[in-house]
């Protein structure tokens, strides 16, 4: 499963997506009619966008088509609703959720994922849908009106609304990041907080934006970007970049540049303890922690749609070319003549273009399967240590299904670490390291295996 997640991050760290690729299908809508941003799920890819229908207006249209294929499920258009745009959408939990906009009065939609049937339907005030997809959130769905209309949460299941949060509370951004129960909005240069069950303002701080009194910016930025392992955000407004430890609430660094597209600036990416942003068409990776450039490539036009990544891989497009990058090098490992907003799951590239089309790449077919070759491992997977009780050393054996960081770590009865055998990138398989225990105090420890959201323990016993 793949859409913008709660953290805006752009990074599929369970997908194994890997290069080349070629075109696996492609379909054309309607061109002139640009594709907002697609949700991936299983084998369903949602879509919106405007297109014709068969009472010759252009309307808002969803579809949902079969992701391996393009063959069509279904799609509703909102003709009958005299509706003007419509948002990026949504999924979570069988339901779909999108905006549609008319006027300065607008509607927030649910609907069955499956079938597209209108699950419920409300009003809201919102300045245009130009935004993010609306954000799902622990049984609540979060919305977006805009500059001066704030943020609203509903009920997934009434769609009964919970919380306005509105201009006086400070609110009016393009979105929102939710993280523990925490929302965080940025727009001109003010990053705030929001307990996401109550509604009440937490804190709020100002970027080194606002002290630059010869910028003459104006307008809003991108969505907050949240580092959890770090406890990082990122704002990007227009010519600047910012990092604020959410634990001290101070900046760590900041970096100006010419980061703003089409009136808003494309999301950075993080990749390890390198968050990644376009600067005017150069893409450079800088260190989390410190700011400090790692890399940078040039592509070939200015990157204007929000980055992507997987398994090791950074995608950045224009309107028209793709660049993959590899993250730990910095070099550029594959293009293609397409660009859009980007989704990557299913080990695929999925690219929506301006001009109404979505292509999907995928890695070209092999020639032959070899039945001695071991079959990768579906999930992740931690087992019993060998031999076990153990004097003083033993092994311990994972499975990764995904190429990514993976930490294994002995704790002890009190619950303190007390060793790290592993903290690092590991590729798919099977995998086996090594712990001596020797030092320890006999008895019963646990081994802890960590890799995303995945955490999995044994329990060891030594003996001395």
């Amino acid at each position: 499963m793949f859409q913008y997640n709660l953290l805006h991050t752009g990074y599929n760290d369970r997908d194994s997506i890997t290069v080349p690729l070629e075109v696996r299908w492609h379909i054309r809508y309607q061109l002139g009619f640009p594709l907002d941003q697609l949700s991936v799920v299983g084998n369903r890819l949602y879509m919106t966008s405007e297109e014709t229908h068969p009472y010759q207006e252009p309307d808002p249209v969803v579809r949902c088509v079969d992701a391996t294929t393009g063959r069509g499920i279904w799609h509703r258009y909102w003709q009958a609703y005299e509706c003007d745009e419509i948002s990026g959408i949504a999924y979570d939990n069988g339901r779909v959720y999108f905006e549609v906009f008319y006027g300065n009065l607008s509607t927030f939609w649910t609907c069955n994922a499956e079938s597209g049937e209108p699950l419920w339907v409300d009003l809201f005030p919102m300045q245009f849908a130009d935004y993010f997809s609306p954000v799902p959130y622990k049984g609540r769905v979060l919305g977006f009106g805009g500059y001066y209309c704030g943020v609203f949460s509903w009920d997934v299941a009434t769609g009964r609304k919970q919380h306005y949060f509105g201009l006086s509370q400070g609110i009016d951004e393009f979105t929102v990041a939710v993280h523990q129960d925490t929302i965080y909005s940025f727009v001109a240069g003010l990053i705030r907080a929001h307990d996401v069950n109550t509604g009440e303002k937490l804190w709020s701080v100002s970027t080194l934006i606002l002290k630059d009194a010869e910028s003459g910016l104006s307008g809003m930025g991108t969505a907050p970007v949240i580092d959890t392992v770090r406890h990082i955000l990122y704002a990007v407004w227009q010519g600047h970049f910012d990092a604020l430890d959410l634990t001290t609430r101070t900046f760590l660094w900041h970096r100006p540049g010419k980061y703003n597209s089409l009136d808003r600036a494309v999301n950075p990416t993080i990749y390890e303890d390198k968050v990644i942003i376009s600067d005017s068409g150069i893409v450079k990776a800088y260190n989390c922690y410190s700011g400090e450039e790692q890399w940078r490539v040039a592509c070939d036009s200015a990157v204007t749609y929000h980055m992507a990544g997987a398994n090791g891989l950074i995608f950045a497009s224009s309107d028209g070319k793709t660049t993959a990058i590899d993250a730990e090098r910095g070099e550029i490992v594959w293009e293609c003549d397409v660009g859009g907003n980007l989704s990557i799951a299913n080990n695929c590239l999925y690219i929506a273009t301006i001009d109404g089309e979505v292509y999907v790449y995928g890695s070209p077919p092999t020639d032959f399967e070899d039945p001695d070759e071991p079959a990768l491992p579906e999930g992740y997977a931690l087992f019993q240590n060998q031999p076990n009780p153990f004097n003083p050393s033993t092994e311990i054996s994972f499975s990764v299904p995904v190429s990514g960081r993976v930490r294994i770590e002995i704790v002890n009865s009190l619950g303190q670490v007390v060793a790290m055998v592993a903290d690092r990138r590991f590729s798919v398989g099977t995998h086996m390291v090594n712990w001596d225990g020797s030092g320890c105090a006999s008895g019963v420890y646990l081994c802890r295996m960590t890799a995303g959201t995945f955490i999995e323990t044994k329990k060891m016993v030594l003996v001395m």
